[in-house]
């Protein structure tokens, strides 16, 4: 279950600042840490030691749990802010002897934030049940959060629900979409790193008579920023991808350590079915149904779910996905644009765990760091005034041929395009049997996306049944290639795109083709 932590301002304004005295734009998860570890060295649960106050040993536990555990996600509410362009000249006590009267600087009023609504940091997992009752202590002891004027009541939920901005595990270095923001965040190591601070600080003697006396010059004293452990974490909004529409919007990229031999094509399903499975043994208990996709009876299956392929490098892939290959192997494991933003960082916390995937306990594959892309941008554009058209290997008819007329490999490239774009196509099935549904999807594809298949040829593998991942009685396993045309449909000039019935689990992956379409025997 979500849980979050909320910051609710009574008078509908925030107010901070960082570094020279800048309006700060949102309260940080760095600046939460921070006034959670003061509220547990000055609050109720604070302990005596040495004649001082010191925090103890379980909120320092709970604070460290929010150093290795960075909220997944951000609700933002809608904010206005105006520069009032005020100042006033302030008494700092300070004497300057070669001035007459008091030493007064100038300090600017940065002004506010008016807030519609409150403020959540939110993680896709709730913390250990210590960590989640400290916190629940602390939250009442945080006074304000930011400047002294703008007051704070937190406070912890759980079933938090969706939120604004979900946090990019690795933030590329090219530009973000718009309204991402960028906030400090503590790191592991940041809660000593203040304490030692704060007692390096305080440690010291207080100065003799002669010592504190008045100077000629006496200067503002301003301590060192502590920037020990601490990061920096982008957040970006969640209805910020570029076309939701497209079947898979998100995916990450684990490149496979380089081997003595590649995997090859007939093993590729195999390879994606022993990540899959690793995939759900990290997570254990808690995995979304969105990577089982094991729904239970009655209830609506999502067009797609999370798609795992083994990839190649190709030369026209986007110049950041190419990166992330460095030219060998490695697994996409992408995630649909309509997808629970909860049930995606749940599955980001499980791709960032994996590193090995083995297959019948003998072989097994060693992978690098994730890196996350954006599937809609997946291939690279279109080369000028060249007809993209795709090319489909070793896909797999997605279940029976229907009874009730002829059926081609054509019509089943066109059927399994309809099961990709389903959603996007709005077809109503109410009343037709499954022979009928399968030949109106079909045919709607054709209408409202424009797609055309171009070429299909069956192949003669082997071993036909390593194509797929799960066959049901009666079916004859029948990979084929298809060159197609996807028309209008959402995503059809740079997305990644899979078809067939192996689609989320290595089959039948579109590479693009750029030029006139090749000559095929039509069926």
């Amino acid at each position: 279950m979500s849980f979050a932590i909320v910051a609710e301002y009574p008078l509908g304004i925030y107010r901070g600042s960082v570094s020279e005295g800048e309006a700060d734009p949102w309260p940080s998860p760095a600046r939460l840490h921070a006034a959670l570890l003061s509220a547990a060295a000055l609050g109720t649960n604070a302990q005596e030691q040495a004649g001082r106050l010191h925090p103890c040993d379980a909120d320092i536990e709970a604070l460290e749990w929010i150093e290795a555990n960075a909220p997944g996600g951000l609700v933002l509410p809608n904010a206005s802010r105006k520069a009032t362009g005020v100042g006033s000249f302030r008494d700092i006590g300070l004497l300057n002897l070669k001035m007459r009267g008091k030493k007064r600087p100038l300090k600017n009023d940065h002004g506010g934030a008016a807030l519609a609504g409150s403020i959540k940091w939110v993680w896709a997992e709730s913390p250990p049940k210590q960590v989640r009752e400290r916190l629940r202590d602390l939250c009442p002891d945080v006074p304000y959060l930011g400047d002294a004027d703008s007051p704070v009541r937190l406070r912890i939920v759980e079933g938090a629900g969706p939120f604004t901005h979900r946090r990019e595990p690795r933030p590329a270095l090219t530009a973000t979409a718009a309204g991402a923001v960028e906030l400090a965040a503590p790191r592991p190591g940041r809660t000593a790193a203040l304490r030692s601070a704060f007692h390096e600080i305080n440690a010291c003697k207080p100065p003799t008579s002669s010592a504190d006396k008045a100077n000629t010059d006496e200067r503002e004293r301003t301590e060192p920023t502590v920037m020990n452990a601490l990061g920096h974490d982008r957040y970006v909004p969640v209805s910020a991808v570029t076309d939701r529409r497209s079947p898979w919007t998100l995916a990450w990229i684990l490149p496979i350590v380089p081997e003595y031999r590649k995997v090859c094509e007939e093993e590729r399903v195999g390879w994606c079915v022993a990540a899959h499975r690793a995939l759900i043994s990290i997570r254990g208990d808690d995995v979304p149904l969105l990577l089982t996709g094991a729904y239970a009876d009655g209830v609506r299956r999502p067009a797609n779910r999370v798609a795992i392929q083994l990839v190649d490098a190709h030369d026209a892939m986007a110049p950041g996905v190419k990166n992330a290959l460095d030219g060998g192997q490695a697994f996409v494991v992408a995630v649909p644009g309509d997808a629970d933003p909860r049930e995606v960082e749940v599955i980001a916390r499980a791709v960032d765990q994996l590193r090995r995937v083995t297959r019948h306990g003998t072989r097994s594959l060693k992978l690098g760091r994730a890196v996350e892309i954006d599937t809609t941008r997946f291939w690279s554009a279109p080369v000028s005034d060249a007809r993209r058209t795709w090319a489909a290997t070793a896909a797999v008819p997605d279940g029976r041929n229907p009874r009730g007329g002829s059926w081609t490999l054509s019509d089943a490239a066109k059927y399994s395009v309809a099961l990709v774009f389903r959603d996007h196509l709005n077809v109503t099935m109410e009343g037709l049997n499954w022979d009928q549904r399968v030949r109106s999807l079909a045919a709607t594809v054709v209408k409202v996306g424009g797609i055309d298949v171009l070429a299909a040829r069956r192949l003669a593998p082997p071993r036909p049944e390593l194509y797929v991942h799960r066959t049901q009685p009666g079916v004859v396993v029948t990979p084929y290639t298809a060159e197609l045309d996807l028309g209008v449909l959402p995503g059809g000039g740079r997305a990644f795109i899979a078809i067939g019935q192996s689609r989320h689990l290595g089959g039948g992956l579109l590479t693009p083709i750029d030029g006139r379409p090749q000559e095929g025997v039509r069926e």
